[in-house]
């Protein structure tokens, strides 16, 4: 089990908004709201980041500090999205709640201990889990969604390259 923060989870997590925010910003409307990868769009991949950050990451890192050793409920994610009503609102609203959010996640963060970082839970599919691997977790997240958003927002581009696509 982790007992602490990754290297560079901390950054990562203070950085990832404007990193999200950058990515989206001056794109067209049609192109940051339709799915591209799979069945979500950019925007409902940030949705899907402010969400997290009160279901998942603030609430298993209060319920731990609370109640260490407690259960850990399984959050669905394509449910906690559609419940959040996030989904209909624009790009730019949502990137400012999950500024908001992601400042609040990290105000609760930097007052933990290293002590409170090894306090654990019992995740019901996983088993035993750390504060601090919960937020190497939502660091990883970040990472690969902000991959994920970049991918799809390049797409078109991707496909008009004729045949300078040999080059990748």
């Amino acid at each position: 089990m982790a007992e602490r923060l990754a290297e560079g989870a901390r950054a990562r997590l203070g950085s990832t908004p404007s990193v999200v925010r950058a990515l989206l910003e001056g794109m067209p409307t049609e192109l940051v709201t339709t799915p591209l990868d799979g069945e979500w769009s950019a925007r409902d991949v940030v949705a899907h980041l402010a969400v997290g950050e009160s279901v998942v990451l603030r609430a298993r890192l209060v319920g731990m500090r609370a109640g260490p050793g407690g259960a850990i409920a399984n959050v669905d994610e394509e449910e906690a999205l559609e419940a959040s009503g996030f989904r209909g609102l624009a790009a730019g609203e949502l990137l400012d709640r999950f500024e908001r959010e992601r400042g609040e996640s990290l105000a609760l963060l930097d007052g933990f201990s290293a002590e409170e970082l090894a306090l654990s839970g019992e995740h019901e599919l996983v088993g035993s889990i750390t504060a601090a691997e919960m937020v190497n977790q939502i660091s990883f997240h970040d990472a690969v969604h902000v991959e994920q958003i970049a991918r799809m927002l390049a797409l078109p581009a991707e496909e008009a390259r004729g045949g300078l696509r040999e080059f990748s």
